[in-house]
């Protein structure tokens, strides 16, 4: 099996790293027996991982591994020994929304007739420049629960008891690729669950975090800030309701509990819980607005469904971004 791993942050980082040590060692009749795993990375982050190998610092264990990299697509298909044209098995996409584009010509030398592309990323309309660019056949979907981050070129820090990964087929089958991902993703340790209904799942994913992450974003407060304000309260509650209304909209079949789900997701957080994009924009880092709470304004507006507090925080947490940049 090959397995490029695209975007070697975080998530693309800390997934690919266990799948790398656990085909380093994988015995025969394993998955991952013989199997292969490159990650394309940029920068002093790639430049350190060829030098000093890749640290994972996680709650669940400390390793590191000396991975196979590289910035370009047709230098780590050669390292991965995948044919021309040929593909590799898995592409684990882990980037942020904002850098996708710039990630597609690298993908090409790795993405062939059988390649199943996973992205693990944040919102739902990359699926669509995912199959106008590689086939709606090569495309699954997937979502993660994770709190992990690059702390340093070179480091990954995971601090999350939860580390899982939901993943599916877009038509909700059962398929052999699935169910050869899912034994990989077993032989490395790496808790999953193949979803039958993977798009309801992402969207319920999108609808609480872009209330969470916009609010805590646009408010600068950690989470339980947010909500024990009334105003806060009440504004975060019909953030959640306008995406539910976006969603079905758009014919995703949500549960009939959708928004009841989500608060009770919100509800069992630590209140002293803060989004990736808060720190980013506090960081005066490239924030995903767009492909959280933008999504929820775009296709409601597609759809005709009326998105103001979505659309307010958008354009907030734009505004304070232009103002940083």
């Amino acid at each position: 099996m090959r397995i490029a791993v695209i975007g070697a942050g975080g998530v693309g980082g800390y997934f690919g790293a266990l799948l790398a040590r656990a085909a380093e060692w994988a015995e025969p009749g394993s998955a991952l027996h013989e199997a292969r795993v490159g990650f394309l990375a940029r920068g002093r982050h790639l430049r350190v991982m060829r030098r000093d190998g890749l640290k994972v610092e996680s709650v669940h264990g400390r390793f590191s591994i000396r991975p196979v990299a590289s910035d370009r697509g047709v230098r780590l298909a050669e390292e991965l020994a995948v044919a021309p044209g040929q593909g590799a098995d898995l592409v684990l996409l882990a980037v942020k929304a904002y850098s996708l584009e710039g990630a597609l010509d690298e993908m090409e030398p790795l993405v062939g007739a059988d390649t199943a592309i996973l992205p693990l990323m944040n919102g739902v309309d990359y699926l669509e420049v995912l199959e106008r660019r590689f086939g709606r056949e090569r495309v699954l979907g997937g979502l993660c629960h994770i709190e992990t981050a690059l702390v340093e070129p070179g480091r990954i820090r995971q601090t999350s008891p939860r580390r899982d990964i939901t993943f599916g087929e877009l038509d909700g089958r059962v398929t052999p690729r699935v169910e050869r991902i899912a034994a990989a993703f077993a032989a490395a340790g790496i808790p999953h669950r193949i979803s039958t209904q993977i798009v309801a799942d992402m969207w319920m994913k999108l609808i609480f975090i872009s209330a969470m992450g916009g609010m805590t974003a646009v408010a600068n407060r950690p989470l339980g800030a947010v909500l024990g304000d009334p105003d806060g309260r009440q504004v975060y509650e019909r953030m959640v309701r306008e995406a539910v209304a976006v969603a079905r909209a758009a014919g995703v079949d949500l549960p009939a509990d959708a928004f009841e789900q989500v608060m009770a997701t919100t509800m069992g957080m630590d209140p002293a819980m803060t989004s990736s994009m808060q720190r980013d924009l506090a960081a005066r880092r490239p924030v995903e607005v767009d492909a959280l709470c933008g999504t929820v304004v775009r296709y409601g507006q597609r759809h005709g469904v009326d998105t103001p507090c979505q659309q307010a925080v958008t354009a907030a947490i734009r505004l304070r971004a232009g103002a940083d940049a």
